[in-house]
This record gives C-alpha cells, sequence and structure tokens, in this order.
C-alpha cells in the first residue's frame, strides 16, 4: 500500500492511514472481518455520517435514558445526517452484520463485539433489545473508529516531537523484535 506513495511521488497522509487502520481494526473487533479500508479508503462511504454522528453519541452519551426514545428516530436521523446515503449504508451494515451474528452460533474462541452481545441476549432476552444491539454496532464504528484513530496519531505525533522518547521506542522495539529499526 505505501509503495503506491512511494512510486508516485504523492504525499502520504499518516493520519488518513491511521484512520483507515482503526477503521478495519474497530469492524474486525465489532463483526470479526475488516472492510478493507486500509487498501481502499472509504470505499463505502461512511466518514462523512461517522463525523455526523458523534454529535448524537455525544448527547445519549451525557443523558443515556434518551437514547431509548432517540434511536431510530427518523426526524432525529435526518436532522443529525441530512438526507446522507452513508446514513442509511452504515445502518444497513450494521444490522446485516447483526442478524448475521444472531444466526451464526459463537463455537468458541475469540469472540466478537457482537457476539457478546447475542450471547448475553440468549442468556438473558430483557437485558437488550435488537435495536439495542444495532445501536451498539453502529455506535462501536463510529465511536470506536474515530477514538482508535485519534489515539494513534497522538502516539505518533508525540513521538515524533520527542526524539528521545522515539529512540527509546525503537532501541525497546528492535530488542524485542531482534531486529534492527
Amino acid at each position: 500500500m505505501l509503495d503506491e506513495y512511494a512510486e508516485t511521488k504523492r504525499v502520504c497522509n499518516l493520519g488518513d492511514i491511521l484512520k483507515n487502520y482503526a477503521m478495519d481494526t474497530i469492524f474486525a473487533i465489532t463483526f470479526g472481518k475488516d472492510f478493507n479500508y486500509l487498501e481502499k479508503g472509504d470505499h463505502l462511504a461512511l466518514y462523512y455520517v461517522l463525523d455526523v454522528f458523534t454529535d448524537y453519541l455525544a448527547i445519549f452519551g451525557q443523558i443515556p435514558w434518551c437514547h431509548r426514545f432517540l434511536l431510530k428516530n427518523p426526524r432525529l436521523a435526518g436532522w443529525v445526517a441530512g438526507n446522507a446515503s452513508s446514513q442509511l449504508k452504515m445502518m444497513d451494515l450494521a444490522i446485516r452484520e447483526t442478524e448475521a451474528s444472531f444466526e451464526k452460533p459463537y463455537t468458541g474462541g475469540p469472540a466478537t463485539f457482537l457476539q457478546l452481545l447475542v450471547m448475553n441476549k440468549q442468556q438473558n432476552p430483557k437485558s437488550i433489545t435488537d435495536d439495542e444491539i444495532h445501536g451498539n454496532a453502529l455506535g462501536n464504528i463510529s465511536a470506536g473508529s474515530d477514538t482508535t484513530a485519534i489515539a494513534l496519531r497522538s502516539v505518533f505525533y508525540y513521538l515524533l516531537k520527542n526524539p528521545t522518547s522515539y529512540d527509546k521506542l525503537c532501541e525497546e522495539a528492535g530488542k524485542s523484535l531482534k531486529a534492527e529499526l
């Protein structure tokens, strides 16, 4: 992937690469698979609605009881995201992947975020509704990818601003990997 930047002598925006990496990581944690954002970029056109959805998360994060009334409210969705088709794509993606988790029994090994929610619902059906599971999947994608990307950008920023820390990290990684960095 980075070869493309080198061959074309284009500027490599590390922030975009980290955002795409974070998106794939959160998809893998939530659904058990990535959607190839690192290679293809925002090919599902979800970034716009992710940026807008953060405002909604800020509201129900502070006033959790209102989430039950606001979830799936078409007027609110129109107000928050406008007529963005990416909003529908992201909702459809979350619902489709959630429904697949309902149909696919957990067989052991590391569980995805959705598998844990589904297992919880199976053990205690009143603990969470299907709509809330869809909402949690959607929230995981939006809040998780953004937070992860910000954290990764911060790590790189502060390592580059602090050469002593960067050198120490390279030394420790080199020892651990038994390779020269």
